[in-house]
């Protein structure tokens, strides 16, 4: 036994372990940043603008924002509605084919998305669960960009329960994370 270093003491199955759950973080800190970049890119397109600082959003010019089809909001409004949509089905077992449908059906009533546009949000959504951050703080994120417009918080959170639905009735897990919801938008 080494007394340098802990690790260095530990059995083969034990170290491949830890180097299992280390390149889990990883990969989800890689996943959230690929996303992120993702939606900055579509928001301010890929000239080398600067982008935004910290709590002051960038100014988008009315052209560039039409060619996007949305402004940085709506993306980032999106990005917290998705990848809750995708913890929220994913927490009493995998996607069905019932909670695919209904996120198609909600899809095809968004306005102005392009194709590239539906392809990364169906990722988010079938990725949600492998990163790292929580239901909540996602739920508060929508909230945060929709707080003024308290008829969109319900109806969003009249999607979720009918997404939890979808498949079966709503289950233990789904409906704790429908109160995180309900709460976080003020509506409970």
């Amino acid at each position: 036994m080494n007394a340098l270093h802990p690790c260095l003491a530990m059995e083969g199955g034990e170290l491949i372990l830890l180097l299992v759950i280390a390149g889990a973080f990883a990969g989800g800190y890689f996943l959230i940043s690929r996303i992120i970049d993702w939606a900055k890119r579509q928001t301010h397109g890929e000239s080398s603008q600067r982008l935004p600082t910290a709590g002051k959003p960038a100014a988008v010019p009315a052209t560039q924002a039409a060619q996007a089809g949305r402004t940085p909001p709506q993306l980032e409004s999106l990005f917290h509605l998705f990848t809750m949509m995708g913890k929220l089905a994913m927490c009493d077992g995998d996607l069905t084919g019932q909670e695919t449908a209904f996120v198609d059906r909600y899809l095809g009533e968004i306005k102005d998305i392009d194709a590239a546009s539906r392809t990364r949000l169906l990722e988010m959504l079938r990725r949600a669960n492998g990163t790292t951050t929580t239901f909540l703080y996602h739920a508060e994120g929508f909230f945060r960009l929709n707080k003024e417009n308290p008829a969109e918080l319900g109806r969003t959170l009249e999607r979720l329960r009918a997404l939890a639905a979808a498949d079966t009735a709503i289950g233990p897990a789904e409906e704790a994370l429908l109160g995180e919801a309900a709460a976080a938008f003020g509506l409970r």
